[in-house]
Protein backbone atom coordinates (compact mmCIF):
# COMPACT_ATOMS: atom_id res chain seq x y z
CA UNK A 1 0.00 0.00 0.00
CA UNK A 2 1.22 3.37 -0.67
CA UNK A 3 1.47 6.62 1.73
CA UNK A 4 -1.56 8.23 0.50
CA UNK A 5 -4.11 4.80 1.03
CA UNK A 6 -2.40 4.12 4.55
CA UNK A 7 -2.97 8.00 5.51
CA UNK A 8 -6.50 7.69 3.74
CA UNK A 9 -7.28 4.67 5.80
CA UNK A 10 -5.83 6.46 8.45
CA UNK A 11 -7.84 9.41 8.39
CA UNK A 12 -11.23 7.77 7.99
CA UNK A 13 -10.00 5.60 11.24
CA UNK A 14 -9.33 8.80 12.81
CA UNK A 15 -12.64 10.39 11.88
CA UNK A 16 -14.77 6.37 12.98
CA UNK A 17 -13.47 7.36 16.17
CA UNK A 18 -13.79 10.89 16.69
CA UNK A 19 -17.94 10.03 15.56
CA UNK A 20 -17.47 6.98 18.19
CA UNK A 21 -16.39 9.77 20.80
CA UNK A 22 -18.59 12.28 19.67
CA UNK A 23 -21.46 9.93 20.30
CA UNK A 24 -20.29 8.74 23.62
CA UNK A 25 -19.96 12.30 25.08
CA UNK A 26 -23.73 13.43 23.76
CA UNK A 27 -24.69 9.59 25.99
CA UNK A 28 -22.67 10.79 28.78
CA UNK A 29 -24.45 14.26 28.42
CA UNK A 30 -27.73 13.07 28.19
CA UNK A 31 -27.08 10.72 31.56
CA UNK A 32 -25.47 14.02 33.23
CA UNK A 33 -29.36 15.84 32.43
CA UNK A 34 -30.92 12.71 33.72
CA UNK A 35 -29.04 13.29 36.96
CA UNK A 36 -29.65 16.81 37.15
CA UNK A 37 -33.31 15.93 36.23
CA UNK A 38 -33.28 13.41 39.18
CA UNK A 39 -31.95 15.75 41.99
CA UNK A 40 -34.01 18.34 40.79
CA UNK A 41 -37.25 15.46 41.96
CA UNK A 42 -35.53 14.78 44.87
CA UNK A 43 -35.27 18.25 46.16
CA UNK A 44 -38.66 18.81 45.41
CA UNK A 45 -39.42 15.57 47.28
CA UNK A 46 -37.68 16.76 50.33
CA UNK A 47 -39.32 20.39 50.25
CA UNK A 48 -42.58 18.24 50.06
CA UNK A 49 -41.58 16.18 53.13
CA UNK A 50 -40.42 19.23 54.85
CA UNK A 51 -44.00 20.68 54.53
CA UNK A 52 -45.60 17.89 55.91
CA UNK A 53 -43.92 17.81 58.47
CA UNK A 54 -44.45 21.14 59.34
CA UNK A 55 -47.87 20.52 59.15
CA UNK A 56 -47.55 17.62 61.27
CA UNK A 57 -45.86 19.47 64.13
CA UNK A 58 -48.53 21.76 63.79
CA UNK A 59 -51.23 19.57 64.36
CA UNK A 60 -48.93 18.16 67.29
CA UNK A 61 -49.52 21.43 68.74
CA UNK A 62 -53.08 21.38 68.12
CA UNK A 63 -53.75 18.40 69.69
CA UNK A 64 -51.53 19.59 72.77
CA UNK A 65 -53.44 22.38 73.04
CA UNK A 66 -56.38 20.38 73.10
CA UNK A 67 -55.94 18.25 75.59
CA UNK A 68 -54.87 20.95 78.02
CA UNK A 69 -58.17 21.98 77.22
CA UNK A 70 -59.74 18.43 78.11
CA UNK A 71 -57.54 18.47 81.60
CA UNK A 72 -58.72 21.88 82.05
CA UNK A 73 -62.06 20.70 81.70
CA UNK A 74 -61.92 17.57 83.70
CA UNK A 75 -60.23 19.30 86.55
CA UNK A 76 -63.39 22.04 86.57
CA UNK A 77 -65.63 18.49 86.40
CA UNK A 78 -63.74 17.46 89.46
CA UNK A 79 -64.59 21.12 91.20
CA UNK A 80 -68.03 20.89 90.59
CA UNK A 81 -68.13 17.49 91.45
CA UNK A 82 -66.56 18.14 94.63
CA UNK A 83 -69.26 20.80 95.23
CA UNK A 84 -72.13 18.83 93.96
CA UNK A 85 -71.32 16.21 96.85
CA UNK A 86 -70.98 18.81 99.36
CA UNK A 87 -74.66 20.60 98.49
CA UNK A 88 -75.89 16.89 98.94
CA UNK A 89 -74.39 16.91 101.92
CA UNK A 90 -75.03 20.11 102.96
CA UNK A 91 -79.44 19.18 101.45
CA UNK A 92 -79.13 15.52 104.04
CA UNK A 93 -78.11 17.57 106.88
CA UNK A 94 -80.85 20.20 106.50
CA UNK A 95 -83.39 17.26 105.83
CA UNK A 96 -81.99 15.36 108.70
CA UNK A 97 -82.46 18.31 111.22
CA UNK A 98 -85.99 18.85 109.83
CA UNK A 99 -86.89 15.55 110.74
CA UNK A 100 -85.65 15.41 114.19
CA UNK A 101 -87.73 18.89 114.92
CA UNK A 102 -90.84 17.28 113.61
CA UNK A 103 -90.47 14.35 115.49
CA UNK A 104 -90.05 16.69 118.11
CA UNK A 105 -93.75 18.12 117.81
Amino acid sequence: MDPLTLSTISLILAIVVLGENTIGLWRITQGIKAVQEGIKAVQEGIRAVQEGVGGIQESVKAVQESVKAVQEGIRVIHEDAKTLQEGQKAIMETLDRISRRLEQY
